[in-house]
């Protein structure tokens, strides 16, 4: 995802699970580029809270449409972080999103 993901914080959940909160810039070649957030095919355990466009905050919705260079802040299971960078990333850096 652009090469590395700009901000992941991890919280401990009460039953000891890694919860990472994800803020990461869409890449201009991203599979999301264009997409309706409904369309994405999220991972099942994965929230889009915010959409950062030019500086303006977004709440995503299902018909928010991703652009390139979007900030897109994100709740997802540890184990789901690759398939969210395959979304969000270029498709030849999309497994270097890591917490």
């Amino acid at each position: 995802m652009a090469g590395r993901a700009s901000f992941c914080r991890t919280r401990q959940s009460t039953d000891f699970q890694t919860i990472p909160l994800v803020e990461e810039k869409v890449d201009p070649a991203a599979p999301a580029v264009g997409q309706a957030v409904r369309d994405l095919g999220l991972p099942a355990e994965c929230v889009l809270t915010a959409v950062i466009r030019e500086g303006q905050l977004i709440i995503p919705r299902g018909d928010t449409v991703l652009q390139a260079s979007d900030e897109v802040l994100a709740v997802v299971h540890a184990e789901q972080l690759t398939q969210l960078g395959a979304l969000l990333g270029p498709p030849a850096m999309s497994a270097r999103l890591n917490c």
